[in-house]
């Protein structure tokens, strides 16, 4: 079994935005660097929510919000999880599985971001916990109907 530090292994620098700005900022952003998700924190760098192209949908799009007038705090998830950059990549495993997430927000010692970790960070680590960590973290939400 493989383990290495998340600061070996974490994608860095990492998109941020603030809670003020707009979902719109958040769209334009993600289209920008193709991503999915952006960490928000506060005016000290803390991370304070997520907001994913799936919550701009659901909390936002769904419920017939203007884009260019709601905050990103409105649409946010606020419980992020966060791993220590010196912590290991079985450490965030375990958050992965426990949470059903496919992401972690790497911290500093301060609690500033440092960095993000995706589950295929994790998995290029050690190919041989792919098939475990991949059952555990997409478990089918319940009232999914196909």
């Amino acid at each position: 079994m493989f383990d290495k530090k998340i600061s070996e292994v974490m994608t860095s620098p990492v998109s941020c935005l603030s809670p003020d700005a707009t979902v719109r900022d958040a769209a334009q952003k993600m289209r920008e660097l193709d991503i999915g998700t952006i960490v928000v924190c506060d005016s000290g760098n803390k991370p304070v929510g997520v907001i994913t192209d799936r919550d701009i949908t659901v909390r936002c799009t769904a419920l017939g919000l203007d884009s260019a007038t709601t905050r990103v705090s409105q649409c946010m998830s606020r419980d992020v999880c966060t791993v220590k950059t010196d912590s290991t990549t079985k450490e965030a495993e375990k958050i992965m599985e426990e949470r059903q997430i496919r992401r972690v927000v790497a911290i500093d010692e301060q609690g500033k971001l440092c960095g993000i970790v995706a589950l295929s960070d994790i998995v290029g680590v050690d190919r041989g916990m792919t098939g475990r960590i991949v059952e555990k973290v997409t478990q089918p939400a319940s009232g999914y109907t196909s």
